[in-house]
This record gives structure tokens, sequence and C-alpha cells, in this order.
């Protein structure tokens, strides 16, 4: 029978592997490499956050969680100037402020430290940034092409700031 670690690194194995299906289409850019590389390393990024202790990675997923909602929430309550709207057209300046304090706050909360909580909360914006590029570079609405639910976007779109929050946060606990 499997134990929990087991199940948890199968789960991400799954993960990345649909991920890694959605992201074919999108190698048609720089951006959509370097989603893939992100992909291959993101197992190997929690495993070792895991093995720091599970509140490092409980941590992790609740800023970038915090962070994408947030982001959400506030461009969609204060709206305001676009950060790049031919790239992602409806991402706020507001939105992501408003998702950054979010992260941090949370990792606050977490006791996580203020470098940490907001390095890992902008990671987690640039990350949705770079995916968004990438979706756009190939002329892709929404990533998913196991599950086409209209509007869901893909396994992307719910992974994607942690797949570049992952490898800074282990960057960070490495050299910090």
């Amino acid at each position: 029978m499997y134990n929990g670690k087991e199940l948890f690194l199968w789960y991400l194995c799954l993960i990345c592997i649909w991920s890694a299906i959605e992201c074919v289409q999108l190698l048609q850019s720089a951006a959509g490499y370097i989603i893939l590389i992100l992909i291959t390393v993101f197992p190997t990024c929690i495993y070792y956050l895991r093995q720091q202790g599970t509140n490092f990675v409980i941590r992790l997923f609740f800023i970038t969680w915090f962070s994408d909602s947030f982001a959400y929430i506030s461009g969609n309550f204060f709206g305001g100037a676009k950060i790049w709207s031919e790239i992602s057209p409806k991402k706020t300046i507001s939105g992501t402020v408003g998702g950054v304090l979010a992260g941090t706050i949370i990792g606050l909360c977490m006791n996580a430290s203020l470098m940490e909580s907001l390095f890992i909360s902008l990671s987690s914006q640039v990350g949705d940034m770079i995916e968004s590029y990438a979706k756009r570079k190939a002329f892709v609405k929404d990533s998913d092409i196991i599950f086409y639910i209209p509007g869901h976007g893909g396994i992307l779109d719910r992974i994607d700031g942690l797949l570049l929050a992952t490898p800074v946060a282990v960057i960070f606990k490495i050299f910090f």
C-alpha cells in the first residue's frame, strides 16, 4: 500500500505529465519552452521542499493561491491600467499589487519571512504572465486538450504561478 508521501509524488507526476501534454501546443515561443522546463523541475522542487518540512510546501501553495486569487479579485474590484494588454488583456496593475500584497500577508501569517513571502508572491505573478505570453504566442486561449472545459484554461492556468514560485522557493530556502 502507498503511504501519503508516495501518493503525493504520484499526484505531482500526473499533474506534470498532464501539463506537459498541454504545453506541447505552446512550444511556438521561448516562453513555451520555459514553461516546459519549469514543469520538469516542479516535482523535484516540491520534493526538496517536502524534505525540509511539510509546512514549506503548504506555505508555498497558500502564498501562490492567495496571490493568484486576490490578483483576480482586486483587479476586478479596482480596475485601472493594464500591465501588458497585448499579452494578458485583463491583468491590471491594481490586480498585481493586490495579489502580491495578499500573498505576502498570508505568508507572514504562516511564519514566512517578509522576503520569502514577497519573492514567492512576485514570482507567482510572473509565472502567470509567462504562461499568458506563451498562450498568446501560440494563439491558444485554453491550453486544456484532454478535458476541454470552456473558460477553464487548462491545468496550466491552475499551476502557472506555482511553476515559477516553486523553484524560487527552493532557491530562497537554499540561499537565505
